[in-house]
């Protein structure tokens, strides 16, 4: 059995000026000219990359800070230009940033476990801050 896990969201808010210099140094892709989706969660200002990478801050309100959103692709995108997941949430860590949210993926491989092991009743002894785990299995059309 192999088991390989990956970070596949990151989600972390910086002071803004660190917020800013982060998205500068990360790998990010380019900034797209302009964004194609408004500002969330009450932020005014919304920058996003080409590999899919969001930054959100508001002008004027910097005890809202900066928050940055790495969706699976954007940190596949950031781990092809030379930076892995990991490095991409140790150097948000190290610049302060307060991680909201990360989600991760865990890939069973040669494994005798069946998408039947981790049945609703298992997966409910998992949950935790009022919220359920969630569970998506992706089977191949040869294993159903």
């Amino acid at each position: 059995m192999n088991i390989e896990v990956t970070i596949d969201w990151l989600s972390c808010t910086f002071q803004t000026a660190v917020g800013l210099q982060m998205a500068r140094d990360l790998q990010l892709g380019q900034p797209l000219g302009r964004p194609t989706r408004k500002a969330q969660f009450g932020y005014n200002r919304i920058r996003q990359f080409e590999g899919g990478a969001v930054l959100m801050w508001s002008d004027g309100r910097e005890d809202m800070g900066a928050h940055l959103v790495l969706s699976g692709s954007a940190l596949r995108t950031s781990h092809a230009l030379g930076m892995t997941p990991i490095e991409v949430a140790r150097i948000c860590h190290d610049n302060g940033g307060r991680c909201s949210r990360i989600d991760l993926a865990i890939d069973v491989i040669n494994s005798d476990m069946s998408r039947y092991t981790f049945d609703k009743t298992e997966r409910l002894k998992l949950s935790g801050k009022g919220r359920h785990s969630k569970l998506t299995s992706v089977i191949g059309e040869d294993e159903s």
